[in-house]
């Protein structure tokens, strides 16, 4: 396991972990002390997850091929989907909303990505701002893109549709009060039917975000 290697802490030498009680063994001497999940998340080193996964044998064949899908195609990942397995209509009601509106819709995908790592970025979920669309990379999008997120009006990265779309997500995230330049800068870029489309995309993934950085699940799990 990389867990010593990734955190610089040479003396750890064994990781055993279970659903109950996680723990950590370091060599202190001759002795091997055992710490506990709660005492390394005070040392800022791991953090309880907070809800547990569904395995897959529990899922039945369809809920277990929208896991595949979300290994395959990079988003969402299949670790918060497995989350929400724990409740079918939850389940379906993020993947088929999610499936709709976000890799297909009337919008390129790209710039929905984009808004979707600004929202990360935004509500510091870590777990949401490092995993990538498959197809955004496909239609174009690079790492470097993601780099100037957060002052996006000032990058030399994106073009002036991006930097609307990248606005509209900043208002919906932040609350922003908009006024008819605001809008009018929004209709010089997308129909009302995209304005549609692109609003409900941020909120989705906002809303999802917000409650899966609380969760602290990671990557291929």
């Amino acid at each position: 396991h990389d867990f010593a290697g990734h955190y610089n802490r040479p003396d750890i030498f064994q990781l055993q972990i279970n659903r109950g009680a996680p723990h950590i063994y370091t060599v202190h001497g001759t002795r091997a002390e055992g710490i506990t999940a709660q005492s390394l998340t005070e040392e800022g080193i791991m953090a309880k997850q907070r809800i547990s996964y569904v395995p897959l044998e529990e899922m039945d064949a369809a809920m277990r091929a929208e896991m595949e899908r979300c290994a395959r195609e990079g988003t969402p990942r299949p670790e918060s989907t497995a989350v929400r397995a724990h409740v079918k209509a939850c389940f379906w009601f993020f993947a088929n909303s999610w499936n709709d509106i976000f890799p297909n819709g009337i919008l390129d995908h790209a710039l929905k990505e984009l808004c979707r790592v600004y929202i990360s970025r935004s509500v510091i979920c870590e777990f949401c701002g490092n995993q990538r669309s498959i197809k955004g990379a496909n239609e174009g999008l690079q790492e470097a893109h993601y780099d100037d997120l957060i002052n996006f009006e000032k990058s030399l990265k994106y073009n002036d549709r991006q930097k609307a779309a990248l606005a509209y997500a900043e208002a919906i995230v932040w609350r922003l009060d908009t006024d008819d330049a605001f809008w009018e800068r929004m209709y010089r870029h997308f129909s009302e039917p995209e304005l549609v489309e692109l609003g409900c995309a941020i909120g989705l993934t906002y809303g999802q975000q917000s409650w899966l950085r609380l969760l602290n699940i990671e990557h291929h799990q």
